[in-house]
Parts: C-alpha cells; structure tokens; sequence
C-alpha cells in the first residue's frame, strides 16, 4: 500500500469551489436572512438597553457567529437580566 493512500484533506481546506450563478446568490440571500433574524434575536434580547454605535456593531458582528452562538447570547442576555430583575432574592 502506498503512503498516498494515507493522505488526507485537511479539515479547513475546501474541497470544491461554489458556482457563480443562481445558486450562489440564493445562498447569499439566505445568509443575510439569517443574519438579519440573529441581528434581531440580539435586540430583542438587549430590549430596553440603550445601545451606542459601537454596541450595534458588535451585535452585527456576533450575528456572523452561527445560530448556536448567537441563541447562547441571547439566553445569556435573558438570564442575566432576570437575575438583576427588582425583588429577585440573592
């Protein structure tokens, strides 16, 4: 058995390229629908925050992260403004 057949791809590196064309820009317009539903699941969570030019660019920022991540923000946004909620006992 030769050593090629050991070979194998990395993880990170592509193994082919997407095709210009429909379905790419399907793809494109897919993401930035989901992109604009993270955006929106971050505000709605930070609701009543006041949030500077900085802090909206970091939240379209963590909007890139997948849905995992963006839904682990904003649960944590949730918890902690439940556990600084008036009358929670410490």
């Amino acid at each position: 058995m030769s050593r090629d057949a050991f070979a194998h791809r990395s993880p990170w590196a592509p193994t082919t390229r997407a095709a210009p064309g429909p379905a790419r820009a399907t793809r494109r317009f897919a993401s930035a629908s989901v992109h604009t539903d993270r955006v929106a699941a971050l505000l709605e969570a930070l609701d009543g925050v006041e949030l500077g030019a900085y802090d909206r660019r970091t939240i379209e920022w963590l909007a890139n992260w997948d849905t995992g991540v963006v839904g682990t923000l904003a649960s944590l946004f949730y918890r902690a403004r439940a556990a600084d909620a008036p009358g929670r006992a410490r």
